[in-house]
């Protein structure tokens, strides 16, 4: 059997380590439950992390949890009224991050270069976060395995904020969202259905009365509302208001579709929403009791954005939607 030059049996193995098991620690944390934590350290927000990241906000919770569990202190203080904060040990593991994020960097390093050419198949997608949630992401695995020339990234917003195609962000090459009846949404934006919008609340929270409710009477339910202090709750109120609607009794705030819909379904209160938000197996279990104005669903493509793979984004993205059965159109 070959061996190095100057090999001599009795030293043991040539190469050190090499022919035995190297024990490394395990570590307490993974790369992803890595990213989380630093864009949560640098919003101070779950949703904006959330946001950012494309995914829900019980997602970032949940993994920001275990991750404190596996690290056996509190990276985040929760204080009710203040929002969040790092820790002085968040702070210190933060800061370490950073180092880490700079090694890893630096090793990567040691690639050699390639010509940077641009991707052709790398596409940015502004999605409603119910959209994406409910339509998109359970058939974007089969697109991308199809065609791993594609990158998509995806920039989510809750239901009802505002599109302005004039924020200081990378400008989306397709953009799919729920919007009022009435208002701007973007030059070159095309509706391509409607969907009902109204109060909706758990059947067990209203029984047998729920087709029968008067203004009086949805006004004493309790409600849940967007964040406090928000243009959202604002345009919400006065909506309400116009129809003669006014909530006496608030009893929470929330701004993910998510965690709104698990609320009113557990019985919490009542909650304006558009059907597309709620899960289709949850629809069953909740009322609408009060109709509020149709939302449009709309479509956007950046000018430009044409050809082969753009075309095959295009029809995946609103394929997604108006061909599934359980999204609820209706126009």
């Amino acid at each position: 059997m070959w061996q190095p030059p100057g090999y001599d049996p009795g030293d043991g193995h040539p190469w050190e380590g090499a022919g035995r098991e190297i024990a490394m620690t395990p570590l307490p944390f993974t790369l992803r439950q890595l990213e989380l934590f630093a864009a949560l350290a640098q919003d101070l927000s779950v949703r904006g992390c959330a946001r950012r990241l494309g995914i829900s906000h019980a997602a970032v919770s949940s993994q920001i949890g275990l991750l404190e569990k596996q690290l056996g202190f509190a990276l985040i203080a929760r204080q009710a009224g203040k929002g969040l904060a790092l820790t002085a040990q968040g702070m210190a593991f933060a800061e370490d991050l950073r180092a880490f994020h700079a090694a890893a960097g630096r090793l990567a390093a040691h690639r050699p270069e390639e010509t940077a050419e641009p991707c052709a198949g790398r596409f940015r997608v502004r999605i409603g976060l119910a959209l994406f949630e409910h339509y998109v992401r359970p058939r974007l695995g089969y697109l991308l395995g199809a065609h791993p020339e594609l990158e998509i990234a995806f920039d989510t917003h809750v239901p009802g904020e505002a599109f302005d195609p004039g924020q200081r962000e990378p400008e989306p090459d397709f953009a799919l969202f729920h919007a009022p009846l009435v208002g701007e949404v973007g030059e070159g934006a095309r509706s391509l259905a409607q969907v009902r919008c109204a109060i909706y609340a758990a059947r067990s929270l209203v029984g047998d009365a729920a087709e029968e409710l008067s203004h009086q009477a949805v006004s004493a339910l309790p409600f849940i509302l967007p964040a406090a202090g928000s243009d959202q709750i604002r345009a919400q109120l006065d909506g309400l208001a116009r129809l003669g609607i006014v909530p006496r009794r608030i009893v929470g705030h929330c701004d993910d579709f998510d965690v709104m819909v698990n609320l009113v379904e557990r019985g919490m209160g009542a909650a304006c929403m558009t059907e597309a938000m709620i899960a289709p197996a949850i629809r069953p279990h909740l009322a609408p009791l009060f109709p509020l104005e149709n939302y449009r669903l709309m479509w956007m493509r950046r000018a430009g954005a044409e050809g082969r793979l753009p075309d095959l984004v295009a029809d995946f993205l609103i394929g997604c939607v108006m061909d599934n059965p359980d999204y609820p159109a209706l126009i």
